[in-house]
């Protein structure tokens, strides 16, 4: 099973290239499961939540002056349990995940199913820091995303603080019965 976050972009058009690779060779049964995209675009699509009920999530969130991370953590949380309701119906023998961070959370590779293997295609180094998916020269990723952020709010709304937010990704992948 190929889980990648959306079905456009460069991590999408890498894992639509091995998708498509895969299933030539007959002898591979593929499946490729998209959070979020366009409906026939070869991924099968997990998010439930459409369009317009995500813009008025998120007017709503503006007008009531909610913070939108509360919003965009209430979307990640359900693409990442409609991903899981996915992963369970294909019961797949090894997932590999490709980018995630736009519609889903570092989280999701905790809750993938224990017994099955992952492969993590690493399309930017995301993974590997508290927030960015491009370090441009910083190197804070290598001892912790320490301080200030030179990065911040360039890659989108963050969760939480990259410092912690690191500190959290270093403690799931030490704990990971794999």
């Amino acid at each position: 099973l190929m889980l990648s976050d959306l079905t456009q972009g460069g991590a999408a058009t890498a894992c639509r290239r091995f998708y498509r690779q895969l299933i030539t060779d007959k002898r591979i049964e593929a499946h490729w499961l998209a959070a979020q995209g366009q409906a026939g675009d070869e991924a099968a699509i997990a998010s439930t939540w459409p369009v317009f009920p995500s813009l008025m999530a998120w007017e709503l969130a503006k007008r009531w002056h909610l913070p939108s991370r509360l919003v965009k953590h209430a979307k990640v949380r359900l693409n990442e349990n409609s991903v899981l309701k996915w992963v369970r119906h294909f019961s797949p023998s090894l997932i590999n995940l490709y980018n995630i961070h736009e519609g889903m959370s570092f989280r999701l590779a905790t809750r993938l199913p224990e017994q099955v293997p992952i492969v993590w295609t690493l399309q930017d180094i995301w993974p590997l820091t508290g927030y960015c998916g491009c370090n441009a020269e910083c190197e804070k990723y290598l001892s912790g995303c320490r301080g200030t952020c030179p990065q911040a709010e360039k890659w989108g709304l963050a969760f939480r603080a990259p410092e912690r937010e690191w500190l959290e990704r270093v403690d799931k992948v030490t704990h990971l019965p794999r």
